[in-house]
C-alpha cells in the first residue's frame, strides 16, 4: 500500500501533460464545448484568461464583451483613446484590480505613442497618477474625477462636473467618462471576486 507521499508523486508522474493550473475560483469550461460565438470571442481576445473564465456562462461573456468592445471602439465613442485608458488604469488601481491595471497600462502606453517613453509614462500613471509628471490639467481632472467616483460616488457634486467642463469636456463626453468609470468599477469587481489570474504576456 502506498503512503501519501508516494501516492502524490505517482499522481504527479501520471498527470496529463496538457493539464493547466486553475486561473479562476470557479470552474473554467473546456473551450471546445462552448457555443461558437463564445469560442469566437475567446479567439478574438487571444485566449485571455478572463474570456475563458467568463465563458462559464456564455451569456455573461456576451454581455460583458458587447459593452467592452463598444466602449473601446473609436467609431462608437467620443473620448480619445488616451482619456479612456487613463480612466481605466486609475479606476483599476483605485479598486485594487491588478489584472485590469496591468492590462490597461499596456493600452495606455499604446495610446500615448507606444515607444519607450510612452511605456514609462503609462507605468507611472498606473502606479500613482498623483505624482505622474506627464499629466496635464485635463488628464488630472479626469483622473481625480474617476478616483472619487470609484471610491465615493455619493460625493460627486455639480462642481465636479463643472471642473470637467472647465477642461473643455462636453456634456456628452462627461457622460461617457461616467460610463467608463462605472464599467471598470463593474469589471474590477468581477475579476477580483473570481480571482482571475493575469496572463503572462501582459507582464512582459
Amino acid at each position: 500500500m502506498m503512503d501519501s507521499a508516494t501516492s502524490v508523486a505517482s499522481t504527479a508522474r501520471h498527470a496529463s501533460p496538457t493539464a493547466t493550473r486553475a486561473f479562476s475560483r470557479l470552474r473554467v469550461p473546456d473551450t471546445a464545448t462552448l457555443p461558437e460565438d463564445a469560442q469566437q470571442i475567446i479567439k478574438r481576445h487571444h485566449g485571455d484568461n478572463w474570456t475563458k473564465a467568463l465563458a462559464l456562462n456564455p451569456d455573461t461573456l456576451r454581455r460583458f464583451i458587447t459593452h467592452y468592445e463598444d466602449l473601446f471602439s473609436n467609431s462608437t465613442t467620443r473620448l480619445e483613446p488616451v482619456d479612456r485608458e487613463i480612466l481605466a488604469v486609475v479606476v483599476s488601481a483605485t479598486n485594487g484590480c491588478g489584472f485590469c491595471r496591468s492590462h490597461h497600462t499596456l493600452g495606455l502606453a499604446a495610446a500615448l505613442g507606444g515607444d519607450e517613453s510612452a511605456t514609462l509614462n503609462a507605468k507611472k500613471i498606473a502606479l500613482d497618477w498623483h505624482t505622474a509628471p506627464s499629466l496635464g490639467d485635463r488628464e488630472k481632472a479626469l483622473a481625480s474625477f474617476a478616483e472619487r467616483l470609484a471610491i465615493r460616488p455619493r460625493d460627486i457634486l455639480k462642481k465636479d462636473v463643472e471642473e470637467l467642463r472647465a477642461q473643455g469636456l462636453t456634456d456628452e463626453e462627461i457622460l461617457e467618462v461616467v460610463e467608463v468609470v462605472g464599467w471598470f468599477s463593474h469589471s474590477n469587481r468581477l475579476v477580483i471576486a473570481l480571482g482571475i489570474e493575469i496572463d503572462d504576456r501582459y507582464l512582459r
